[in-house]
């Protein structure tokens, strides 16, 4: 018997075998396809899902401690919106507290302001207070809506099965009250220090596109963030400069100068001192 002939019998033997295998469940292929090509997908979303919910079971929505308002009128409210990871969110060492015309936004009502603030993941201290009373804008209420979550990157803020959903929920509810907010500011990096700089930039891009749509009468802010723990990137930052001058935001300068242990008690969250010198940071380009 020629080899070729051979050789097409044992394919048509092997066809039979699997087919008849399949058939009778012993091996059914479209399972394996369907475990090895697809079922790894799925697995993936699910993960994505569940990490999402499980970060935002840190947000801070503890309204029994707080003092509620009445919402200021949006023609006497200076609205900031205040988002990203954790440094934007309540990571800060140190509390505080104003009785002055600072209040928190959430959920559509408003609340004084103290740490921690409603709405972002943490129960620690945040930014926010110490660069409103740093601001010195007069004759209106610093109205502020934080929804920073924590160790998050930038793709998970594009992803409709992780965080645009809440992302969108605030800024809806948001918007029904103050229809134009006056400032957005975006501090995030940290969770991208590995992430190649290619393919952060892109995000960054999509991300900020959708910033200064949703923002379109806004000025938004982007601090240069990249470091913690000892690990910072410089790509990272050259794609936030680079981004925010792309949609004509305003890049307040790299926070990864504010380094000093006197400015980060864990290496990677700020101090008392570090946060107000963060506020001055964002401050300084504000005012300017």
């Amino acid at each position: 018997m020629k080899k070729s002939y051979r050789i097409t019998i044992y394919v048509l033997l092997a066809f039979w075998a699997g087919y008849e295998a399949h058939k009778n469940k012993v091996f059914p292929i479209g399972r394996f396809i369907e475990r090895n090509f697809f079922e790894k997908e799925v697995v993936t979303k699910l993960q994505k899902k569940e990490r999402a919910l499980a970060l935002l079971d840190h947000v801070y929505v503890d309204i029994s401690k707080k003092s509620e308002v009445s919402c200021p009128a949006e023609k006497d409210a200076y609205v900031i919106v205040g988002i990203g990871q954790s440094n934007s969110a309540n990571s800060a060492e140190h509390r505080f507290e104003t009785n002055k015309d600072i209040v928190n936004f959430y959920n559509g009502k408003c609340y004084v302001a103290n740490d921690p603030m409603l709405g972002a993941t943490g129960r620690k201290g945040s930014l926010w207070i110490p660069l409103s009373e740093q601001l010195k804008i007069k004759y209106k209420t610093i109205v502020l809506s934080t929804f920073g979550v924590g160790a998050t990157k930038v793709s998970d803020w594009l992803n409709d099965d992780h965080l645009m959903p809440f992302y969108k929920e605030n800024i809806d509810s948001l918007t029904k009250v103050y229809n134009k907010p006056n400032a957005v500011v975006w501090i995030q990096g940290e969770s991208d220090v590995s992430t190649p700089h290619k393919v952060y930039s892109e995000q960054l891009q999509d991300w900020f596109e959708i910033l200064r749509t949703d923002f379109s009468d806004s000025n938004i802010y982007v601090t240069g963030t990249s470091y913690c723990g000892n690990r910072s990137n410089e790509s990272v930052l050259f794609a936030q400069r680079k981004q925010a001058e792309n949609i004509g935001a305003i890049y307040v300068g790299s926070t990864d100068k504010l380094v000093q242990q006197s400015y980060r008690y864990d290496d990677c969250h700020f101090s008392e001192m570090g946060t107000k010198a963060l506020a001055s940071l964002i401050a300084e380009s504000w005012i300017k």
